[in-house]
């Protein structure tokens, strides 16, 4: 936005010039500021916006504004600078009391961010001038019922918004539709999460991708079509669209996360048109050479208790049977080279791999590599676990929300605890380290808040503990302090605090001694 000269004189000269006009052309009721300001320079007249056939000043300081409010123009209610429309509460100032509307005016480029979070609107028009909604700009909005976009034409080629910021309508959970204008290519990441009444949604055909969470827990939306330019659907970017019964997927998709549809559970009907990437045949979306499962539907999960992967697919992601409890037990075949940190689910109690399985093997309860150095998951099934010798490495969130499980004896022949090895774990109160430790994930007992019983073996050359904080061996660092603990002091001799180390935590107080000289983030 333009400022105006500080000398009073000429900046009232200004103001009266658009005074003046805007009586000689009052019946412009809406448009352009340019058709009413003719002859005035574009320095001055980027300030005034003409709404609803009254003229209303944009005033760039507190001085300007009281010149224009001493000749009678209309001070602007909205904040912007610089084309960009700011965050604050006067932005409720143009609503229509009847209709509960706002329109923003021409003048504004873009929306900022959190501009009407806060602000008491149900109907708000978009002109064809705004080009980006920032992130967060509506979030949270209790109020916000429909957003209408406008689009013109400009030597052929239409014109309007084109790209939305993440988290901008998240959680506007009175939002009933959204029909994106063909301008938009852009849209962010949770940009409709949680819009509960969302029912209808027409997405734009210039869009390439659907990003993460995108409208997950939408749960009115009842069906979509996926437009020819989408190429990727992310992550969870549908979950727990409890209502939707229908997907159609155009020509140009080419990748879809298997989480996409997670929880999704009334989704039986995906129209495949002109797309040789994917098939659905039988309850299941696929791949098109039917290495990949990508989407259950209810009609195959719910059939009994146990789940028989198809012979030819390669690879299982997570996120697939989960939500359906009645599931107990998976059957994998050989063909399978690729399991998901995130395929098993806490209902399962059985899993069968062919032993003709070229990287996975099981006791029942329990998922090795071929060689059973690597423990990649421990169903939950038992509550006290003896881990045999041999084994290597707990993998990735191994153990992750075995409820039952109390306590762990780990083998001397362990060297390696990857990420959240025993994360989550609420009853979990006695675990035991072996010598041979020397690779632990300062996130291994993340939130497993129940740990009373903690030892290391006094063999170990890396590590050493006091029962509530795992240190380097000779006390010097410290590596992660369990989640049991709320109030703590930094013993002495301690002169580095590692890497994630209170991340997380229990901690609600901390002291921290003189001798500490580097602390990791």
């Amino acid at each position: 936005m333009q400022r105006l000269s500080e000398d009073r004189n000429f900046e009232e000269g200004a103001l009266y010039a658009g005074k003046d006009a805007l009586i000689y052309n009052s019946v412009q009721e809406e448009g352009n500021i340019y058709t009413v300001l003719k002859n005035s320079s574009k320095k001055y007249v980027d300030n005034f916006e003409v709404i609803k056939g009254e003229l209303y000043y944009f005033a760039p300081n507190e001085q300007t504004k009281k010149w224009a409010q001493e000749i009678g123009i209309k001070i602007s209610p909205y904040k912007i600078v610089d084309g960009e429309l700011i965050s604050d509460d006067i932005n409720v100032g143009l609503r229509d009391e009847t209709t509960g509307s706002i329109i923003i005016p021409q003048s504004v480029t873009k929306i900022g961010e959190g501009a009407f979070a806060k602000v008491d609107v149900r109907t708000l028009v978009i002109p064809p001038t705004v080009k980006e909604i920032s992130r967060n700009a509506f979030r949270g909005n209790t109020t916000l019922e429909e957003v209408i976009f406008q689009t013109r034409m400009i030597k052929g080629k239409e014109e309007g918004l084109e790209k939305i910021g993440e988290f901008a309508f998240f959680e506007c959970r009175k939002l009933k539709t959204i029909k994106m204008p063909n301008t938009v290519t852009e849209i962010g990441e949770e940009v409709f999460n949680n819009c509960t009444s969302l029912s209808e949604v027409v997405l734009s055909n210039n869009l390439t991708q659907i990003p993460y969470h995108s409208f997950a827990y939408c749960s009115s939306i009842t069906e979509i079509v996926i437009p020819e330019k989408v190429k990727k659907i992310g992550g969870y970017a549908m979950r727990n669209c409890n209502s939707l019964k229908s997907v159609t997927i155009t020509k140009g998709l080419e990748n879809i996360a298997t989480s996409t549809f997670l929880n999704c559970k009334n989704l039986n009907t995906i129209n495949i048109i002109e797309n040789e990437n994917f098939k659905f045949k039988e309850g299941v979306l696929l791949n098109k050479d039917e290495t990949n499962i990508i989407f259950l539907s209810a009609s195959v999960l719910q059939q009994g208790d146990t789940f028989n992967v198809p012979n030819k697919v390669k690879s299982l992601g997570g996120g697939l049977i989960d939500g359906y409890n009645n599931i107990k037990k998976v059957q994998i075949p050989a063909s399978v080279t690729s399991i998901g940190v995130e395929f098993y689910t806490t209902s399962l109690t059985h899993v069968e791999i062919d032993e003709n399985n070229p990287n996975y093997c099981s006791t029942g309860e329990v998922i090795y590599n071929k060689e059973k150095t690597v423990l990649y998951k421990h169903l939950n099934t038992r509550t006290n676990v003896n881990i045999e010798e041999g084994v290597n490495i707990i993998a990735e969130r191994a153990f992750m929300g075995c409820s039952n499980l109390t306590s762990v004896t780990l083998p001397n022949s362990l060297t390696e605890i990857w990420y959240e090895g025993f994360a989550m774990i609420w009853n979990l109160k006695s675990i035991h380290i072996g010598k041979n430790l020397r690779s632990l994930d300062p996130m291994t007992f993340w939130s497993s808040r129940n740990i009373t019983d903690f030892t290391i073996d006094e063999a170990n050359e890396f590590y050493e503990t006091d029962g509530t904080t795992i240190y380097n061996k000779g006390r010097t660092k410290i590596v992660t302090v369990l989640p049991s603990v709320q109030y703590y002091t930094i013993p002495s001799g301690i002169t580095e605090i590692g890497n994630l180390a209170f991340y997380n935590q229990n901690i609600k107080e901390i002291t921290i001694p003189e001798g500490v000289i580097s602390i990791r983030r």
